[in-house]
């Protein structure tokens, strides 16, 4: 959930507007998710809709799948993608989707996702990343391919985030 959240944050922060129903929206946002493979299955059943959907609508496709995956979504030229390695850069793929020039932000840049701006779904709830990436290599498990090898993020902003956190209410980390 912290991944959209941040999305919605850097989003919000931008002036621009959140839209719960995606037949109101001008822009769709598909944040996903490729831990498992039924999983996988499920984003990429979603996606197919959507794009059949709404075919008029910019499309982004964000997180796991476009770094996993880069090629996957090659037929479909209307569809932005970025990688969770390059995610404050969300603005420029909205910028060019309008622009008619979709894009792809990919590549293994590691970025802290601590004291990024979030919009929480829960109030009283915040989710802290200390780290990301994988040490493990499983063939069911499509986390190191799309994150890398493990990294860990700085302890001060770690604790920075906590503190900023429990001052605007929140109560579990």
């Amino acid at each position: 959930m912290s991944d959209s959240e941040i999305i919605s944050g850097i989003l919000t922060g931008a002036g621009l507007n959140l839209i719960e129903k995606p037949e109101n929206s001008d822009l769709l946002i598909i944040n996903t998710c490729i831990v498992k493979q039924p999983t996988e299955n499920k984003i990429l059943d979603r996606i197919k809709e959507i794009h059949k959907k709404f075919p008029k609508k910019k499309l982004i496709i964000s997180w796991c799948l476009p770094e996993a995956y880069p090629n996957l979504l090659n037929a479909t030229k209307r569809v932005s993608l970025i990688s969770m390695h390059r995610i404050t850069e969300i603005l420029k793929i909205i910028r060019n989707s309008f622009k008619n020039k979709p894009i792809r932000l990919l590549g293994n840049t590691k970025i802290e996702k601590v004291c990024l701006p979030k919009i929480r779904k829960n109030k009283t709830i915040d989710i802290v990343w200390i780290c990301s990436g994988c040490l493990g290599d499983y063939s069911y498990c499509g986390t190191k391919l799309a994150k890398g090898n493990l990294i860990s993020y700085s302890h001060e902003k770690t604790i920075n985030e906590i503190k900023d956190a429990k001052e605007r209410g929140c109560k579990e980390f």
